[in-house]
């Protein structure tokens, strides 16, 4: 139904009209007369319903599984209908957890609210919770079918201590309604981080050198005095597909042999290189001696001087290996000692340059052990040992954990071993000398065959008659014959006699 209001725009302020009706001013106003033929008053039945689309795998809970890093796209289902009389400034609302990211409506949602949902915007009373209004009319009439959308929520983000995700959907009206049970509905669903997180480790140099000068610890007063510098780099990588927010790497770290001698001496603490995070490491490992570090310019190798004579060493040492032996000094064989340090690392999402972390180890290998102990060794080999481990590992699935263990090995080589030792065999020299020799010759033998030793010139020699005019006696001369200019110079004349 439509009133339609006419009057005049001046008598009706007050103004004296000037005869007839004059101009006029309109407005129309609709309203519904179906609904209220009855009893005069419109009551609406409003139903929604919902549920997440492409959610194949169910929780032991019984709810929708959604797989971190798989189910990254997080569609949600509404459908909703009026089953009775207009509802009046009618709307519905969805609530969501703020760990989702609104993406916005699937293609394919109903005329009716594909373009009527608004941006969304913070709870008032929860500050993790989202709210997105989508209007539905004023009225909002009945309708033979079903309204549907499809709201799509981006679950990359979803951090791995989330364990459910909670949805409330409701439509609501200024009129009564019959069965305002029907009205909402809550959906929850069950998460699952899944991942996969692998550890690997690697020294910078794959052997370290010993000898020289042996100190001890009272005439130590340098870092480089110590001996060789040992750099070692744990990485962690987040192979995907879930973002793992926390992981705990613990590195057992060799410092002294069994004998109690130092091994590893470490002046500072390992620190996170690459990535957000931090290592904890008990101090009273950390320069027992008091060794003044230094600052910068810090040489790898170790500061040679003449041995001091107060601070001898005894060769005939009885913890000196047997000469010619393999050691391998590792803390799980029982030939180290080692503590044990660890490092958080965060947010390591799946995505390129975010998904690494890498720790950094600096410690110099303590050449008077060394030379003490293992100088006559044939071989010295130092293991260290690390383990990745999630700091939440009950929410978080790994596809792998085979790659969460690694063990980096170095050699340690002495004087014996590089000097005399460590060269080239005589016989792998003999026998390179001998195969260039044998190609040399080859070599020469192929370019003779092929005449390139052979000098190509266009002379000949030829037997040349000369008569005196006075005597007309002959003289036979042999000359040399150019066959391109048919001449050939006589020794002792400026030009050539012609043939």
């Amino acid at each position: 139904m439509c009133l339609l209001y006419l009057f005049k725009s001046n008598s009706f302020f007050g103004g004296e009209g000037k005869g007839g009706v004059g101009e006029r001013d309109s407005t129309k106003v609709e309203f519904t007369k179906e609904c209220a033929e009855d009893d005069g008053e419109c009551i609406t039945d409003l139903v929604v319903d919902a549920e997440f689309k492409d959610l194949t795998e169910v929780s032991k809970g019984g709810n929708p599984l959604m797989k971190v890093g798989i189910d990254n796209d997080l569609k949600l289902s509404v459908n909703i209908e009026n089953k009775a009389e207009h509802a009046y400034d009618a709307n519905l609302m969805v609530e969501y957890s703020n760990h989702l990211e609104y993406a916005g409506l699937e293609e394919g949602a109903s005329e009716r609210v594909r373009f009527s949902c608004g941006d969304p915007v913070a709870k008032e009373d929860k500050n993790d919770t989202m709210v997105i209004t989508c209007f539905l009319g004023n009225p909002y009439p009945p309708v033979p079918a079903k309204d549907n959308m499809v709201m799509r929520f981006d679950a990359n983000r979803v951090p791995a201590d989330v364990m459910t995700l909670s949805f409330f959907i409701e439509a609501t009206m200024t009129n009564e309604d019959l069965s305002p049970e029907d009205n909402e509905k809550s959906l929850i669903v069950d998460v699952e981080s899944v991942t996969d997180v692998q550890l690997d480790g690697a020294v910078t140099k794959s052997q370290l050198f010993f000898g020289g000068v042996i100190r001890g610890e009272s005439i130590i007063s340098k870092e480089e005095e110590i001996g060789p510098l040992m750099q070692q780099r744990w990485t962690v990588f987040n192979q995907g597909p879930a973002m793992v927010d926390e992981v705990k790497v613990t590195i057992d770290f060799p410092y002294e042999v069994t004998n109690g001698k130092w091994l590893l001496y470490m002046l500072e603490a390992p620190v996170v290189e690459k990535g957000n995070g931090s290592c904890e490491i008990d101090e009273s490992y950390l320069n027992v001696v008091g060794i003044k570090p230094c600052k910068s310019n810090c040489s790898e190798k170790a500061i040679g001087q003449k041995r001091e004579t107060y601070d001898p060493v005894e060769y005939s040492n009885p913890d000196q290996v047997d000469s010619g032996s393999v050691v391998v000094l590792d803390c799980e064989n029982g030939t180290a000692r080692c503590f044990k340090f660890t490092c958080i690392l965060r947010d390591l999402t799946a995505e390129q340059n975010e998904n690494e972390a890498i720790i950094l180890i600096k410690a110099r290998l303590w050449n008077a052990t060394f030379m003490e102990d293992y100088l006559t060794a044939k071989k010295v080999t130092v293991r260290i040992h690390g383990y990745v481990e999630m700091a939440n590992n009950s929410i978080i699935t790994q596809t792998n954990t085979n790659n969460d263990r690694d063990t980096t090995n170095f050699d340690v080589v002495g004087p014996n071993l590089y000097i005399s030792g460590g060269g080239i065999s005589w016989w792998i020299i003999l026998v390179a000398v001998l195969l260039g020799l044998l190609l040399l010759i080859l070599l020469i033998v192929i370019l003779w065959k092929f005449g390139f030793f052979e000098r190509k010139t266009g002379y000949k020699y030829a037997t040349v008659t000369q008569k005196n005019a006075e005597t007309k006696v002959g003289t036979e001369k042999r000359q040399m014959y150019d066959e391109m200019y048919n001449y050939s110079p006589v020794p002792g004349e400026n030009q050539p006699h012609q043939l």
